[in-house]
């Protein structure tokens, strides 16, 4: 069977359309065969991974391959930009007056969307704020799934916490991070949000040590290492908001702050043997 799509003189010498492929089938394949290659020519003409799907016969790699598109469309971009514009404007509202005293409301007329579009991107008030921390935790669990062979996942996770390109503590100016702290220190929803996004990417990356290491269910290690590992990255939040609450600009207070996460990641990277012998 040989598959062709083109124009053709016919007999009365006018262009007329190619038969999509010679040789017997029947009618809804041939509808199916014609209708693929049309659109190999419309939407990715010369395309090497399509052509050879229809050539070899495989429509559902034709299919699957015209689904597949690295490159975000308008109606993705536009949903990201909505989603920003929302946090954006619930960030400078709840700075300015705190987060208890400003309404879900108050933000969604701000940004001038619907409380249900408001909804649609964030589930609760509580994630206005910490999709963000969110967002982190996610990327500082998957540095851990996805280090490389050979490396420990206190290496992995000290990489990714003092890696200068993810340090977006030292961009901040001390009054934003005071003001942080005190928006987050007073509210008992946002500090149970937190713990709860805590303990949520603590299970993940417990998780993901227990299947790495082939654990059994009733093994505590990737618990204890997970909790480890995350109570690290919590020890350095609460020390940013100390210090920040104290007074602390930067740079010295990203500085101080990196010592001391240097330090305790140290600890767990040689082991807590040694650690508060009583003498």
């Amino acid at each position: 069977m040989t598959p062709s799509v083109g124009l053709q003189d016919g007999q009365d010498g006018r262009r007329q359309q190619a038969p999509c492929f010679e040789g017997p089938a029947t009618a809804a394949a041939k509808r199916v065969r014609c209708r693929q290659l049309r659109y190999s020519r419309w939407e990715i003409k010369g395309h090497p991974r399509i052509i050879a799907a229809i050539y070899l016969e495989q429509p559902e790699s034709f299919w699957y391959a015209r689904a597949v598109n690295t490159e975000p469309g308008l109606r993705e971009r536009k949903k990201a930009q909505t989603r920003q514009t929302i946090a954006d404007v619930a960030l400078r509202l709840f700075t300015e007056r705190g987060f208890d005293e400003v309404t879900v409301v108050e933000v969604a007329r701000e940004a001038e969307v619907s409380e249900a579009t408001l909804f649609n991107y964030f589930p609760t008030k509580e994630d206005l704020l910490f999709s963000r921390m969110g967002a982190y935790e996610t990327r500082l669990v998957d540095s851990v799934r996805n280090r490389d062979s050979g490396t420990s996942a206190v290496t992995a996770l000290t990489e990714f916490l003092l890696r200068p390109q993810d340090d977006r503590l030292s961009s901040r100016d001390g009054e934003f991070l005071a003001t942080m702290a005190r928006m987050i220190t007073a509210s008992p929803a946002l500090l149970a949000r937190e713990r709860q996004v805590f303990a949520e990417h603590t299970a993940e990356l417990a998780a993901v040590l227990a299947e790495q290491t082939h654990a059994e269910p009733e093994d505590l290690e990737p618990w204890v290492v997970a909790n480890a590992l995350m109570g690290v990255h919590r020890a350095i939040l609460d020390s940013v908001r100390r210090r920040a609450l104290d007074g602390q600009a930067n740079p010295s207070l990203s500085r101080d702050v990196r010592f001391q996460a240097e330090r305790a990641l140290g600890l767990l990277e040689n082991g807590l043997g040694g650690y508060a012998d009583k003498t």
